[in-house]
């Protein structure tokens, strides 16, 4: 046993090594830069394997991690992206805290946005960045005193304490940057467990935190919401944070698989579509990297907020009314009576071995895999930018070979190709904003139907159901409508418009190339180059995609294609109505009148000019999708380049010369590093 272990000792070794000699070639050849080696080196000499726990906010990442490492709700919820901290959960001797503390430039950072006016801004997100600084700063107010010995430190403290550091309304959770928390767990020796905040941080430093610690992962756990799973947010994060920095392996969990289960979709029909979803979005971000790590991944569904309430002692539970609702409501809704039934009705321990069997078999197999993966993505992307610049140089080659005359009719032939393409394009604008308004219209007048249709629904639930069951089944009805038939509504209003961009880019696509080749010799280039530009407009995804809906694939359109608007409801039907843990004990013993409160606060709560103030916002984003401008711009660069050449005759032998010398050797560097790619092919196969 002992010589077997020295064996694979001895292998793991030898891998390394072949690692850190591959990162040394790319290195020298120079398509590894300085600090991705440096950072390479470092994380294959160091062994921890460090798993990153992803997602968008409120999708569950806290319980779970609570739920995975305590037992109890130590980790709080974060209530709004301000008060979210970095966690990194490791080995200790101890159970203790290390909580870092924004630097005194940070925090005037965020004092500096905290101070602007809210009118100031157009866009949603900086809107959100300065309510939630707003927020932070206010929050400040109570510790003004202590602030100069605070910031720029870090301090120590009990895990009884962490509340302080990480809870909505902790004492210093306004000035928290991460904190490092350690158990005494013998198998998180050699493992950091990262609980992410977020992407869409308004203070820079922090979000730069959660991205060094996203570059050091090996492994990401990504946590969906089964409600809404895979929408572009979502995408996004996989298929480009996650993508840039190189991983070793990806987990794909489903929180809250029990809300849909009440719903009424069954464990498969939510599997089946988030594997599909999956699948698609594989085939449309065309990288390899990624699609390699998650061609075998398959989601797992759970439900961290009943693994909680199964894992944590009956007398916590009993003491507090909020706990013994969610309870309560969970053991009805499932039909159990007992921690053990909730606790395997969660299938945490899906998720939960999942992560084990990683740790203790598959360490040494990431390790190795996670540096492989980030020098091949590096590769691709030289290898993307020496295409481009090809593309450029042979124009301009083809440019000074022509003679003065021929160069001439050129620039004549693009002057009139640029005004006829400008007016195609400028009809097609027209046209693709009239179809928006009609569209938007319609769904806006859809939208307020199906909320008048609820709201009388919502009166005949209060009429008809008994004080047990009628908080339930009013939120459940709410929750419907909210996460599953308003977004319903904008996806099929997303696939209309969608399908209206693709039938314009088409045929506007099919107009130039006709008057490119009327004027153009050779065109089949320049054709193809206008062909991926103004068709980069269908990879946009207004976000907000949703279960169930045929969705008609005339005129090419593939599902993954759909754009939706569902983001447009964000902060619009903004009143919680089911949130885990929180204000659900003056709900217990309601009577019908409190039933119906609840029903017309939420109703009431619905800012419908809002709504037709985002409907208006994402109509210039979604016209922006039709890439004009940059289809524009390809004519007057190659005007432009033709003039120049023109105006500089002297100089064109030499020039000349200087180009074809540039493109044999990017060429030769295109040809070796096609050449050292199928070897870390190869290499990659071997480890």
């Amino acid at each position: 046993m002992e010589n077997n272990q020295n064996n694979l000792f001895t292998a793991f070794q030898q891998k390394k090594k072949q690692v850190c000699l591959l990162a040394e070639a790319a290195l020298k050849a120079g398509w590894l830069d300085k600090t991705s080696y440096n950072e390479i080196i470092s994380k294959i000499n160091e062994d921890i394997l460090t798993i990153g726990v992803i997602g968008q906010m409120k999708c569950g990442k806290s319980t779970f991690l609570n739920s995975f490492l305590f037992g109890e709700q130590l980790l709080p919820a974060a209530t709004t992206p301000m008060t979210a901290a970095l966690s990194v959960i490791t080995y200790g001797d101890t159970k203790s805290i290390e909580a870092e503390f924004y630097s005194v430039d940070e925090w005037e950072e965020l004092k500096t946005l905290a101070m602007r006016d809210v009118k100031e801004c157009n866009d949603s997100q900086t809107l959100s960045s300065i309510k939630a600084a707003k927020e932070l700063y206010e929050k400040s107010f109570a510790i003004s005193s202590e602030l100069p010995n605070l910031l720029g430190t870090k301090r120590c403290d009990d895990l009884k304490n962490l509340v302080e550091y990480v809870g909505a309304d902790g004492k210093y959770v306004s000035i928290v940057k991460s904190v490092r928390i350690t158990l005494p767990e013998e198998w998180l020796k050699g493992v950091e467990i990262v609980d992410t905040p977020g992407f869409n941080d308004p203070v820079v430093s922090r979000e730069e935190r959660t991205k060094e610690f996203l570059k050091r992962a090996d492994v990401v756990l990504m946590m969906l919401y089964a409600g809404r799973a895979f929408d572009s947010t979502d995408r996004d994060i996989l298929f480009d944070k996650v993508r840039k920095v190189g991983v070793g392996k990806i987990i794909l969990a489903v929180n809250k698989y029990d809300i849909q289960i009440v719903q009424g979709e069954s464990p498969d029909q939510i599997k089946g579509f988030i594997t599909d979803e999956l699948k698609k979005a594989v085939r449309q971000s065309n990288d390899e990297s990624v699609s390699e790590l998650l061609k075998d991944v398959e989601p797992i569904l759970i439900s961290a907020q009943m693994a909680l309430l199964a894992k944590m002692p009956m007398s916590e539970i009993n003491k507090d009314a909020d706990l013994k609702y969610h309870f309560n409501d969970a053991c009805n809704n499932f039909e159990v009576t007992t921690q053990s039934q909730l606790l395997k009705l969660s299938r945490i321990s899906d998720l939960e071995d999942k992560v084990r069997d990683i740790i203790s078999n598959q360490k040494e197999k990431i390790l190795i895999d996670k540096p492989v993966n980030l020098i091949f993505q590096k590769a691709r992307n030289t290898l993307d930018n020496y295409k481009m610049q090809l593309v450029e140089l042979r124009q301009r080659k083809s440019n000074l070979e022509m003679p003065d005359e021929e160069l001439e009719t050129k620039i004549a032939n693009l002057q009139k190709v640029q005004r006829r393409i400008e007016r195609k394009i400028e009809n097609a604008e027209s046209d693709l904003s009239d179809e928006y308004d009609e569209i938007s219209t319609k769904v806006f007048r859809d939208i307020q139907d199906k909320v008048d249709e609820v709201r009388n629904e919502c009166e005949r639930i209060i009429e008809q159901y008994k004080k047990d069951a009628l908080i339930r089944k009013l939120t459940a009805r709410i929750e419907r409508l909210r996460e599953r038939e308003i977004p319903r509504l904008l996806k099929d209003s997303g696939t209309k418009i969608k399908k209206s961009l693709s039938n314009n880019l088409n045929q506007l696509s099919e107009d130039i190339e006709s008057v490119i080749e009327k004027y153009i010799d050779d065109s089949d280039e320049l054709v193809e180059q206008f062909r991926r530009t103004l068709m980069k407009g269908l990879d946009v995804d207004f976000s907000g995609r949703i279960r169930n809906g045929n969705i008609d694939n005339e005129n090419n359109v593939s599902e993954d294609d759909v754009a939706s608007l569902g983001d447009i409801l964000i902060g619009v039907f903004a009143m919680p109505v089911v949130l885990p843990f929180v204000g659900i004990a003056s709900l217990f013993d309601s009577r019908r009148d409190e039933a119906r409160k609840i029903s017309d606060d939420f109703f009431s709560s619905i800012d419908w000019d809002n709504i037709k103030c985002e409907f208006n916002s994402r109509k210039s984003k979604f016209m922006k999708t039709l890439n004009g401008d940059a289809a524009r711009s390809i004519i007057e660069h190659l005007k432009t380049q033709a003039e120049e050449v023109l105006a500089n005759k002297v100089q064109k032998e030499d020039e000349l010369a200087a180009v074809k010398e540039k493109i044999s050797s990017i060429e030769g560097n295109e040809k070796r590093l096609n050449e050292e790619v199928e070897k870390l092919k190869v290499i990659i196969s071997n480890l």
